[in-house]
């Protein structure tokens, strides 16, 4: 998985701002919250994204996020 180089900050450097942040293509941890659902873990991870199990296994959660021009900031 190749990033471009300038949507990424150096390991360790802040970027242009008062506070920290690093991008990264992670997919969520477990126990992310969106709106009512709860991610229980990342079932399959592809290029185009990310599956994950949610709710205690009730339900499936897929994430558009193609990793080639997708970057999360945590």
């Amino acid at each position: 998985m190749a990033l471009d180089p300038s949507l990424e900050p150096a390991q360790g450097e802040p970027a242009n701002s008062a506070d920290e942040v690093f991008y990264t293509a992670a997919p969520l941890p477990p126990r992310t919250r969106l709106d009512k659902f709860n991610v229980d873990h990342l079932i399959h991870e592809s290029a185009a994204g990310y599956t994950y199990s949610a709710n205690d296994g009730l339900l499936i959660i897929q994430e558009y996020f193609p990793q080639q021009i997708a970057v999360r900031d945590l």
